[in-house]
């Protein structure tokens, strides 16, 4: 007599498997008393499952607000559908609008769940949206992210100056000008 027996597991780890006959023919005679299967217990180890976009989370800087043109970072904490920390997945990341591969983007997996990831923000300033997916290309929770590329330091050789005050002044006159200070992008 062949049975086929099985379990679900929703929990990652390591774990011992039991496997008993409830009942035992001893001469003829069925015995009410249970007895391990052969080689019973065995040891498994269950593995988690594949990333999962609603449980999974992106968290840091890099995902509200960036300096133009410089690295920025944030983490994404993966989880399959259990909740249980979700090594080895791809985790996918593009900055909208044209949906293009931010420069100098990194994605390195701890191999505890965490994938911490890098990369240049545009030089240009404003707001951009930055997709997190994970494999399969379903966002994680919250994204796209709304970030505010702020301007880079001001570059003197990009700043411009303009005004009555810098062409002449003198005594009891209005010397005022401004000055348009501007980052490496312009």
């Amino acid at each position: 007599l062949n049975s086929t027996c099985y379990y679900d597991a929703s929990q990652a780890g390591d774990y011992v498997v039991h496997v008993y006959q409830e009942s035992v023919l001893i001469e003829g005679k069925e015995s009410a008393s249970r007895a391990a299967i052969g080689g019973s217990p065995f040891p498994v180890k269950v593995l988690p499952g594949r990333l999962d976009p609603y449980t999974t989370r992106g968290k840091g800087q890099g995902l509200t607000k960036a300096p133009s043109g410089q690295t920025t970072s944030f983490v994404v904490y993966g989880r399959d559908k259990f909740n249980n920390w979700s090594p080895g997945g791809e985790v996918i990341v593009l900055i909208e609008p044209h949906n293009r591969l931010p420069v100098d983007l990194q994605v390195v997996d701890k191999g505890n769940g965490e994938y911490h990831v890098s990369y240049t923000a545009p030089p240009e300033s404003g707001q951009v949206k930055l997709s997190v997916a994970v494999q399969g290309g379903a966002h994680i929770y919250n994204s796209p992210f709304t970030v505010f590329v702020s301007p880079g330091n001001a570059v003197p050789e990009q700043c411009e100056v303009a005004g009555r005050g810098v062409v002449r002044g003198g005594v009891d006159m209005d010397c005022t000008f401004r000055i348009h200070a501007r980052d490496a992008a312009g």
